[in-house]
């Protein structure tokens, strides 16, 4: 995960002998203006973090904010009976343990290791209901499409996402390698800063009285 990904924690928070829905992340103006607009929405100087009102209709509204953060949710947020459908908290997503051997058997870095283990959770939290081998193609490049669409996840954070699920799929498993038909764009690539021909003629001219200088400028 790359350290400049920015994250959400969200967790129970009891304030004034009430419960809420605590959320806490560094600051962030375009964020803290979003999250104003929902409905019962403060801010506690005691917890340093935002709340909203503890129930399925506040999270849904917050998860609706498209923002591209990856939500941390603490595990017990909600009762059984309280959760909102679709709902996980990422302390409750088991991968095979198979996955993270293999990283560590093929030696790839704690780094990596990360990286893919997070955006791995993530996919398996997303099919919560259904059996993580028995999930199509399709499926899966509707999943990155809806982080595209909706969490406006980069180009790199695609690419290790995709990747971190081929990983699964062909190393663990050990089926045929997948080509999944979704546009994986290569780095963006950046022309060069290049003078004009006015700039340099200015700089020429500026060491006009040393010849040695302007002849190593030329």
């Amino acid at each position: 995960m790359a350290s400049s990904e920015r994250h959400i924690k969200v967790s129970k928070l009891n304030h004034r002998g009430q419960d809420w829905i605590g959320l806490s992340f560094q600051y962030d103006a375009n964020l803290i203006t979003r999250i104003k607009k929902l409905k019962g929405a403060k801010f506690s100087r005691t917890n340093k973090c935002w709340y909203i009102p503890y129930d399925k209709e506040s999270f849904e509204a917050f998860k609706s904010l498209s923002l591209p953060y990856t939500i941390n949710s603490e595990n017990g947020l909600f009762p059984d009976e309280m959760k909102p459908e679709g709902f996980i908290a990422s302390q409750e997503v088991k991968i095979p343990e198979a996955y993270t051997d293999l990283l560590l058997q093929k030696r790839y870095s704690e780094s990596t290791i990360k990286i893919y283990v997070s955006y791995f959770r993530d996919f398996v939290a997303y099919f919560y209901d259904r059996n993580i081998d028995e999930v199509e193609k399709d499926e899966i490049n509707d999943y990155i499409l809806e982080l595209i669409h909706k969490k406006k996840i980069s180009i790199s954070q695609q690419n290790q996402r995709i990747n971190a699920i081929k990983f699964y799929y062909e190393k663990v498993l050990g089926r045929s390698p997948e080509y999944y038909p979704i546009e994986r764009p290569r780095r963006e690539q950046k022309l060069p800063s290049v003078l004009s021909k006015e700039e340099v003629k200015s700089l020429l001219d500026a060491a006009s009285n040393n010849i040695k200088h302007k002849a190593i400028m030329a």
